[in-house]
């Protein structure tokens, strides 16, 4: 019985140690698992955390593309109605142009074109004219001015000669004075 006992004690051992090893494991096994569980949960809280930003990250540029796109949607309609305007200018423009009847104008100005060239062509006969009736007057004014100028030359020759003249004489009588007198008084 003893011996009984104590394969029974032993097999009791055995199986306690296995237990033992077994509920060691079961610890071990917990500590991991509480671990796990504890990373678990802070990379949980983590990860939630950064959802949250990356959400309030989305909200925030979501808003911000939806205010650059409505201030893109008014500047683009601006410009959509400037270019509408400039289409009409450019149309009214082109109707305004085909309304003008550019034969009938360009015969016109060719009209006054030859008018404005017939009246230069008078003006420059006239003046021609003219230049012609000046010439003759202003050469016959210099015939005469040469003639008169011909005549007081001659004029003033015939002074000198009759200054020369006089004062020949003049000079002559004074001399026969002069010696008429010395001979009276020398006498």
């Amino acid at each position: 019985m003893n011996e009984k006992i104590h394969t029974a004690l032993t097999s009791l051992e055995d199986h306690l140690k296995e237990i033992k090893h077994w509920a060691d494991l079961i610890k071990n096994t917990e500590s991991v698992a509480t671990d796990s569980i504890e990373k678990a949960a802070t990379g949980i809280a983590k990860a939630s955390l950064l959802v949250t930003q990356i959400q309030t990250d989305y909200e925030t540029a979501v808003l911000s593309l939806q205010s650059s796109s409505t201030q893109m949607m008014a500047m683009v309609e601006d410009v959509i109605d400037e270019y509408k305007q400039l289409a009409k200018a450019a149309q009214e423009l082109v109707d305004y142009l085909r309304s003008v009847n550019f034969p009938s104008r360009l015969d016109k100005i060719d009209t006054s074109i030859a008018g404005i060239n017939q009246g230069v062509s008078n003006l420059s006969d006239k003046l021609e004219r003219f230049r012609d009736q000046l010439i003759t007057k202003v050469e016959a004014e210099h015939q005469v001015t040469r003639q008169s100028i011909q005549d007081l030359q001659g004029q003033v020759i015939r002074l000198k000669n009759r200054q020369v003249w006089f004062f020949g004489v003049s000079l002559f009588l004074s001399l026969l004075i002069v010696g008429a007198l010395l001979y009276l008084i020398l006498r």
